[in-house]
């Protein structure tokens, strides 16, 4: 069965979903990032902010491909659209990335 679903419904229920996945992260000063996004008790995290760029980390960005059917770049971007929210973050851009951050 087939559903349509309009744009902005799909934010919401994608920015649901992070609420639910990322809301124990923490946003702290950063090592070798400005910022990090880190979970508790934990140095690193799976996302950093340096030099304006906003860096996810690929273990959330192949979760939301599979669960939304969107490109690596669509996910990154959904995800700085949420920190910016959640955060008041200001960003140039989103990138897809293989590390986590300190």
């Amino acid at each position: 069965m087939k559903y349509i679903i309009t744009e902005s419904r799909l934010d919401d229920i994608i920015f649901k979903y992070l609420d639910m996945t990322l809301r124990h992260l923490e946003k702290k000063k950063g090592y070798t990032t400005d910022i990090v996004f880190t979970y508790p008790n934990d140095e690193e995290g799976p996302i950093g902010l340096n030099n304006g760029e906003l860096s996810v980390n690929y273990d959330i960005i192949l979760e939301m491909m599979s669960l939304f059917s969107m490109d690596e770049f669509e996910a990154a971007d959904k995800v700085g659209e949420y920190l910016k929210q959640k955060y008041n973050l200001d960003f140039i851009g989103t990138t897809p990335s293989i590390y986590n951050y300190y």
